[in-house]
């Protein structure tokens, strides 16, 4: 039989081990207050309203010469912009930190196409193409597109972006994309051709003309009037095809 100095003894034993789990718990939701516990990841693709005016981004597009625009082309299109909308993919990593990718996708009617690797694009159909530019993301020396208006783009095609929280399902937006906002597209309008200067092969009978990007800057834009520009074309893109 436990004497009357033990039971005491017990108690507080049992009443001291309670009081350091109750502390332990709190100690641990005061550190999740500072540090929140990472929660299932999220990811949506949300469609914006077009920002005006846009928020100008630093330039960190690559230039490339002419071989490697075209070579890296799954298709060359000539085609008319009969729609635009901007998306941002926002992918919720925990309560504190939410990683934003920003796009536009072009609704495109093709009228002619001079080079495809996807020989399932035919001519009068609509395509989507993605860009990496916004109006939220937007870079001054890149080529405003808007509805109506005719281009020449050099695209290839979209890949799913992996992120550490998963797959972002770009595919489902668009098939083919732009990968820099200016080097790789041709303004068409009637029978005059605007395009980069790293399309030496196309600058014969080229006119130069001033694109202001701002107050201390402007950047040379090449200009073609001449009937035989498309032909020009074809063969710069069958010389490294």
């Amino acid at each position: 039989m436990l004497s009357k100095k033990v039971i005491p003894m017990f108690f507080v034993v049992i009443i001291l081990i309670s009081l350091i789990f109750i502390n332990c718990d709190k100690s641990n939701q005061e550190k999740a207050k500072i540090n929140p516990t990472l929660k299932e990841p999220e990811i949506e693709i949300i469609e914006l309203e077009e920002k005006v005016p846009p928020t100008i981004a630093v330039s960190e597009w690559s230039v490339i010469n002419e071989e490697e625009y075209v070579k890296r082309s799954i298709l060359i299109l000539n085609g008319t912009i009969i729609d635009k909308k901007e998306y941002v993919i926002k992918n919720k990593r925990n309560d504190r930190y939410t990683a934003e990718y920003y796009k536009t996708v072009y609704s495109v009617k093709v009228s002619d196409i001079y080079h495809s690797d996807d020989k399932e694009v035919i001519v009068g159909e609509t395509i989507k193409i993605m860009s990496p530019v916004t109006s939220y993301t937007w870079d001054p020396e890149a080529v405003q597109i808007e509805k109506g208006q005719e281009f020449i783009f050099f695209t290839g095609l979209v890949r799913d972006m992996e992120t550490s929280s998963g797959t972002v399902k770009l595919t489902d937006l668009a098939k083919y994309f732009i990968g820099n906002p200016f080097g790789p597209i041709i303004s068409v309008k009637e029978d005059s051709f605007k395009f980069d200067p790293v399309f030496k092969s196309l600058s014969s009978n080229a006119t130069i003309e001033e694109q202001k990007i701002s107050d201390n800057y402007s950047k040379e834009i090449l200009v073609r009037n001449d009937e035989n520009f498309i032909q020009d074309l074809k063969e710069m893109i069958s010389k490294y095809k």
